[in-house]
């Protein structure tokens, strides 16, 4: 093997941090303040648009719903009569 490579190796296997990485004291509830501090009566832009895409989505659900109201009536009604019938339902899934 390499005497270089092994020295690089034992070296870094050696090697350690005693850097203080720790936030300082306070941080958290600063970071907290400035982030409570930002909301005012206007809010952020995303808020604001994905506020308008649920209404925009609410809207388009209920007019779905209402142009096909009578299709669905219809469904419910044919399929309102099979219902009553649980051997008939048996005997068509078998043949």
């Amino acid at each position: 093997m390499d005497p270089k490579w092994s020295r690089l190796v034992a070296a870094a296997r050696g090697a350690t941090d005693d850097r203080d990485t720790s936030a300082p004291y306070g941080f958290a509830t600063r970071v907290s303040a400035l982030a409570l501090a930002g909301r005012g009566s206007n809010p952020p832009l995303l808020e604001r648009w994905s506020l308008r895409a649920l209404g925009v989505a609410g809207l388009l659900a209920a007019v779905s719903v209402a142009s096909n109201f009578s299709a669905i009536i219809s469904t419910m009604r044919n399929d309102a009569t099979g219902l009553d019938d649980p051997v008939g339902d048996v005997v068509e899934i078998v043949s």
